[in-house]
């Protein structure tokens, strides 16, 4: 009977140990340091001002990242309002997939993201940038090419050179507003 006890008093506390270690490492360990390089990154792929308030780890109810307070600028030649802000962007990552140096994320949410569209009396809007393919003449035609090919097999995002894939991606409590200056 001494025995079950001590081996059931042993796995309570292991567990005990390991639930603490869920709760707690999330604050200890400092990903704050990671926000400017991150940041630069963004704006390097999307050619605009990105701020993020917070970096955080979360461990329940799986790894993941928190990043908090996320605002990307608007295009020059609009209204200086972010296009977009988001309190809350929630990314899950999945463990084994990072073992094997592959970028699996079964989920991201977005919450209380705030989106805001604009047309210039040009008719331009603020977001064309962001889905323009910049090219030189030279490459005009393979790049025709390779886009009717990449066209075919659907969106595909690479980070660090390998193939990131999203399982679910979610919006909650989202809002878009849309200035049309063409519009009297």
């Amino acid at each position: 009977m001494k025995k079950i006890t001590k081996l059931s008093l042993g796995i309570s506390g292991f567990v005990l140990l390991v639930i603490i270690l869920l709760l707690v490492l999330p604050f200890v360990i400092p990903l704050d340091k990671f926000l400017p390089r991150i940041e630069s990154s963004l704006e390097n792929a999307l050619h605009r001002k990105v701020k993020i308030e917070k970096l955080q780890l979360s461990l329940l109810p799986g790894l993941g990242l928190d990043l908090k307070g996320l605002e990307v600028s608007n295009q020059e030649g609009f209204s200086p309002k972010p296009f977009l802000q988001v309190d809350k962007v929630r990314v899950r990552l999945s463990l084994p997939a990072l073992l094997r140096n592959q970028f699996f994320v079964p989920q991201v949410v977005l919450k209380n993201p705030r989106v805001i569209l604009e047309r210039n009396q040009k008719g331009e809007f603020n977001f064309q940038d962001l889905t323009e393919r910049k090219t030189r003449p030279a490459q005009q035609e393979s790049q025709k090419a390779k886009t009717r090919e990449e066209d075919k097999k659907g969106f595909e995002l690479k980070v660090l050179g390998r193939e990131l894939i999203v399982k679910s991606f979610q919006i909650k409590n989202g809002e878009l507003e849309f200035y049309d200056a063409q519009v009297s």
